[in-house]
């Protein structure tokens, strides 16, 4: 990152900005093998913008300025360019977007006050990955070897969703490190929450 952010080479245009109106958003350039727009080629979050918390943006735009590369060393005709292109990077943006979606959606039905238990892999997979996985990875090489490569986007998003034994394992020694006294006590139930702000 020093080369990027050194200031003999990387200068600010403004000052910091905020960041507003943030939505996920997934856009389909080709359709039924054809280019909406030949020669018009969407790189990074022109192509498919996910939660900033999330931190897939400079992995994926990585990704597509190398793809890129490789399509223009192939071809010239701008129809195919395009085409080319989503070929290449086209799945990954899904799955990214699906991954984000399906996280952002399960916490809006969490504050909804929706019966959701994020320790439960059965209730909302995507929480459990953010509360239980992701929190017990330190404590375990293997599970932080899978978390690491699923945050960093090395694996495919589902892929740690498809290993049921290491998230049973991750279950089981979440239990034990919860049981043991590890971690905080949950937050109280909303129903109290509510009953409280009301007194």
């Amino acid at each position: 990152m020093a080369a990027w952010v050194h200031p003999d080479v990387a200068e600010p245009i403004t000052p910091v900005l905020p960041m507003g109106q943030l939505r996920n958003a997934l856009r389909h350039p080709v359709r039924d093998g054809h280019p909406v727009a030949p020669g018009l080629v969407l790189v990074g979050d022109a192509l498919c913008h996910t939660n900033p918390t999330f931190a897939f943006g400079a992995s994926l735009s990585l990704h597509h300025a190398s793809a890129l590369a490789d399509v223009l060393a192939r071809a010239e005709d701008p129809a195919t360019i395009s085409v080319a292109f989503h070929q290449a990077v086209g799945d990954d943006a899904r799955r990214r977007f699906e991954a984000v979606t399906a996280e952002d959606r399960d916490r809006a039905r969490v504050w909804r006050g929706e019966p959701i238990d994020p320790t439960d892999r059965h209730s909302s997979m995507p929480l459990f990955l953010r509360s239980v996985v992701y929190r017990v990875a330190p404590a375990d090489s293997a599970i932080l070897r899978a978390a690491v490569r699923r945050i960093d986007l090395l694996d495919p998003p589902e892929k740690l969703e498809q290993d049921i034994a290491l998230l049973q394992r991750a279950g089981d020694l979440f239990n034990r490190m919860r049981d043991s006294g590890m971690f905080p006590a949950p937050a109280p139930p909303r129903a109290h929450l509510l009953d409280v702000i009301a007194a």
